[in-house]
């Protein structure tokens, strides 16, 4: 199998997957980051989660992306992880610490 045989493959396959009733959308699934790293999703949320994860190259880019934000904004604020609530980072902080992570300047820059 061809390297363009199997991307072509892979397409297909997530073009399915995203279209099943139990996967989230990637929209969805940002709303629920704080929740899924705070470990605080039902099982089956947390499956459903997982399987959009399992075929989304780019919201597993944005979880490490985000986890690593979170991870410099801790140790800035001299707190633990495990302490710093995810609600009291402001989302825009996040949105452009990400943004910028993956090469996009939400400034029009």
């Amino acid at each position: 199998m061809t390297d363009q045989t199997h991307s072509k493959l892979g397409h297909r396959v997530r073009a399915v997957m995203f279209r099943m009733p139990f996967m989230i959308t990637c929209s969805e699934l940002e709303l629920k980051v704080d929740e899924y790293l705070d470990a605080d999703l039902s099982r089956r949320e947390r499956w459903m989660f997982e399987m959009h994860l399992k075929v989304c190259r780019d919201c597993r880019s944005y979880i490490k992306a985000y986890k690593r934000t979170v991870s410099v904004t801790a140790s800035l604020f001299d707190v633990p992880y495990e302490q710093l609530g995810m609600g009291e980072m402001s989302e825009t902080l996040v949105a452009e610490v990400v943004a910028r992570h993956l090469g996009k300047d939400t400034a029009g820059r």
